[in-house]
């Protein structure tokens, strides 16, 4: 059986805002609202990974159980670009072969932005 990862699902309470603020990040369009208005897919122009947000109902959310990790080529523009946003900078990671800065979205659920190297097509 072979599976692929379809969509990330992020539980939040302000399902507009933090629709606004990941399309922005991302740079996918916002799908129809679904379920009452509890839900909404964020569709990858490309196809490939989608984003859901999902409108906790309770209006409580714990810690996040998961986390993004999003590749850039030049971490530290990427993450000003996001925290002009509505991010905040929470801290970097500067190892040389894992460098990452860790930012928090509007509600408080983690994520990083990490320096993704292009493999070397010399190096097989």
């Amino acid at each position: 059986m072979k599976l692929r990862l379809g969509t990330v699902v992020i539980n939040c309470n302000d399902l507009d805002r933090m629709a606004e603020f990941w399309s922005a990040v991302l740079g996918y369009r916002p799908g129809t609202l679904m379920e009452d208005g509890h839900f909404v897919v964020l569709r990858d122009p490309e196809k490939k990974i989608s984003v859901s947000l999902q409108k906790v109902r309770g209006g409580e959310i714990g810690r996040n159980q998961m986390h993004l990790d999003l590749y850039a080529s030049d971490e530290e523009a990427e993450a000003d670009r996001i925290v002009a946003l509505g991010a905040i900078r929470i801290r970097k990671n500067e190892d040389p072969d894992d460098t990452y800065v860790v930012l928090e979205d509007p509600e408080g659920n983690q994520f990083c932005v990490c320096r993704h190297q292009p493999a070397d097509p010399s190096a097989a």
